[in-house]
């Protein structure tokens, strides 16, 4: 009677490999100050300014910019996570554009909520309006 609604499956996922090791290893690296020498891209900066936070990413790994089509996206590769109980889409959009935050119609505005406490530290550091 494990991950049947969101709730179950979302607090499973934050507690659990990937996500969940993932926000801890970041939790850590902002505690521990080497967040300060990464290059952390956000989703919602990549697709509203795809441009320019692909030339912060070149800048910070010292490369020569490559110029991106971002209206034309093609995919190369197709995933078939169908062997594992849960997976995901791997379609991937032909345009880079912004995505609305859906979380609170998504999760529910209360479990969206529970997130937000739970990781104060990272809302605290990436998203301080949200904080």
């Amino acid at each position: 009677m494990k991950m049947l609604t969101t709730e179950q499956r979302t607090i499973h996922w934050l507690n659990t490999i990937p996500i969940g090791m993932g926000i801890l290893r970041i939790i850590d690296a902002i505690h521990t100050g080497i967040i300060q020498r990464c290059h952390v891209v956000r989703f919602e900066d990549l697709t509203t300014a795809p441009q320019e936070t692909m030339a912060g990413i070149y800048a910070y790994l010292g490369e020569e910019p490559y110029q991106h089509d971002f209206d034309h996206v093609e995919q190369v590769t197709n995933e078939d996570d169908s062997h594992y109980p849960v997976y995901g889409d791997h379609k991937i959009r032909n345009r880079v554009l912004p995505v609305a935050p859906d979380y609170h119609e998504v999760l529910g505005r209360a479990l969206s909520e529970q997130i937000r406490l739970q990781n104060t530290v990272f809302y605290q550091t990436f998203y301080p309006q949200k904080s």
